[in-house]
């Protein structure tokens, strides 16, 4: 593999996880939304406020660098959520 296919592959990668940005959720009375860092790592993270309240604040993140697409980083991100 050179460095073109590489970077190429990695670049598919980061663009369909950063289809994740800006989606919401609730969750057990607290709203989460995923934010896309970015990064040589693909860092994805999580920030929750209370349902009815204002500003989220960052709860938890995770490095996304194997990862496929935005299924498996969802998927990564929700064992983060508390149980």
């Amino acid at each position: 593999m050179n460095i073109k296919t590489a970077y190429g592959i990695i670049s598919k990668q980061n663009e369909r996880i950063r289809t994740l940005h800006g989606k919401r959720f609730t969750y057990e009375g607290y709203e989460y939304e995923i934010r896309y860092e970015g990064g040589l790592a693909t860092f994805v993270t999580l920030y929750r406020r209370e349902v009815g309240k204002r500003n989220f604040k960052y709860f938890n993140g995770e490095a996304c660098c194997d990862c496929i697409g935005a299924a498996t980083a969802l998927d990564k991100l929700l064992k983060l959520l508390p149980n």
